[in-house]
């Protein structure tokens, strides 16, 4: 951030000071960064925002601001300037020793209030802002301080930051002005409605017997709801989920752009970045009107609401090839111990030893990777009414109930992630077999799976031979995968 150190700042008002600290209170997701203000009244006015919150922020406040007499970077509370020293809240602030435009290129989090105190020219407040949109959550907001001695300066770079619609203009209080990320319409996680929403829910899953905060950071990242033709989806990583993201977004006619935004996740396709939540403007289950929560709740509901399963035995050698034989990009060790394999035989006794591993250590695997989580514990089925929970061996069902929904003709379901080895059956033996019979007993039940791994789930017996495996295809996706993680590293 480029600011004139020399010109003396007007004092914020006791106005514009509430309008900044409101702002922080009610911010949802994300942290709130501000630019140029880190012994400013603007940073003081966030810090008493932040003090007043019912849940505290998790990444708290970051102040950009450059400061030559200074060696690294603030840690929380530790260096405050006047303004700052002894609010409420200054514990949560910390500085960031950098330039914005460079602050911007490593930073690790998503932004959910970006406030910029004053700029030295307006071109200097365009770039810095516009540095920091691809960091912003949906429906993010934008403060302004207009620090301005140029006569219409601040009004010029506003309108030139609304022009395009990725930014929209809210209010003004005295000489700050909010403006938004028009992306989300719906109800925001600190709003009255959400809590309401998220309160009822973690008391019904607590009577059925399930942890009432794992069951709501799971709802929270894997509900999609389509309030057009009033649909609730509830993912299953490794069935169909990226086809069926996609799926939602279309019908809700959501103009889905995923290189707009800085990613936070390692995908390697771009289809792959619906998975990006927070960036994707569907509403989770919380965060539609209560009424709509509560009419979706009951039992005899007009809401539509299902779920795809997936054959365990099927399910866990589609992660082992995708996740780890690919290279997919990921952070637990698995990632590195297994699918370091170039012949067939070479991966039937590797896949053997993942089987293995995973048995030794299920619980904690299984909690941090959910492709690897019991489908009955990533659904809730005791929790959620569903109208009926499909069976990705049998999708055509899925398509016709939507198609019937929707009132659309036809209405298929691509196929996002096609297998690239066949006969998945020949890689397993008695052993591999026997152990995961044992650590997804729930699904084979619940779902209504056979534990014959040779029933292909119609009444017709399943192929067992392998097909080809194509090694020197798979080295070549290895390379890129490896690649695009290394590429990630600069970038988030």
């Amino acid at each position: 951030m480029s600011t004139d150190m020399s010109r003396p700042r007007a004092v914020l008002s006791d106005d514009e000071a509430g309008f900044i600290a409101e702002q922080a209170v009610q911010i949802g997701v994300g942290c709130i960064v501000t630019l140029g203000s880190w012994r400013g009244d603007v940073a003081a006015a966030l810090a008493r925002g932040l003090a007043q919150r019912t849940h505290p922020l998790q990444d708290g406040l970051v102040c950009v601001d450059p400061q030559p007499f200074l060696q690294g970077h603030g840690l929380p509370g530790e260096i405050a300037g006047e303004s700052l020293a002894g609010s409420e809240g200054a514990a949560s602030v910390r500085l960031l020793n950098l330039d914005s435009r460079h602050a911007a290129r490593g930073f690790p989090h998503r932004v959910g209030l970006l406030s910029v105190d004053g700029c030295a020219t307006p071109e200097d407040g365009r770039r810095d802002i516009r540095s920091w949109l691809p960091l912003l959550t949906p429906g993010a907001k934008v403060l302004f301080r207009d620090d301005s001695h140029a006569e219409g300066a601040a009004a010029a770079m506003l309108r030139d930051l609304t022009a395009g619609g990725q930014l929209r203009h809210v209010s003004t209080v005295g000489r700050v002005s909010l403006l938004e990320d028009p992306a989300r319409r719906f109800q925001d996680a600190g709003s009255p409605v959400f809590a309401s929403n998220e309160a009822a829910f973690r008391s019904a899953a607590q009577q059925h017997g399930y942890e009432p905060q794992y069951a709501f950071d799971r709802m929270s990242y894997g509900s999609f709801i389509s309030r057009r033709y009033k649909i609730l989806y509830v993912e299953t990583p490794k069935a169909a989920c990226t086809s069926l993201k996609n799926l939602i977004a279309k019908l809700e006619g959501i103009d889905f752009e995923p290189l707009r935004r800085k990613p936070y996740y390692m995908e390697t396709k771009i289809n792959m970045f619906v998975h990006q939540r927070l960036y994707v403007n569907i509403p989770t289950l919380f965060e539609i009107e209560q009424e709509e929560f509560e009419g979706l709740s009951r039992p005899n509901s007009d809401w539509f609401r299902f779920a795809v399963t997936r054959n365990p035995f099927s399910r866990l050698f589609s992660f082992y090839v995708n996740k780890l034989l690919l290279k997919e990009p990921g952070d637990l060790p698995i990632y590195n111990m297994f699918g370091n394999v170039d012949s067939t035989e070479a991966l039937a006794a590797d896949f053997s030893r993942f089987v293995s591993h995973l048995s030794e250590d299920f619980q904690t695997l299984s909690r941090w990777e959910f492709h690897l989580a019991q489908q009955c514990d990533l659904l809730l089925p005791e929790l959620i009414a569903y109208d009926e929970i499909f069976k990705i061996e049998s999708l055509d069902r899925l398509s016709q109930a939507l198609s019937k929904r929707t009132g659309i003709p036809d209405l298929s379901i691509p196929h996002s992630n096609r297998a690239i080895i066949e006969g998945w059956r020949s890689f397993y033996n008695d052993e591999s077999i026997r152990i995961v019979k044992n650590l997804y007993a729930k699904d084979f039940d619940r779902f209504g799976y056979s534990l014959d791994l040779h029933d292909a789930g119609d009444g017709r017996p399943a192929a067992r031979q392998a097909g080809p495996v194509d090694f020197k295809m798979i080295n070549e996706i290895r390379q890129r995968n490896e690649l695009i993680k290394y590429l990630y590293t600069m970038i988030i």
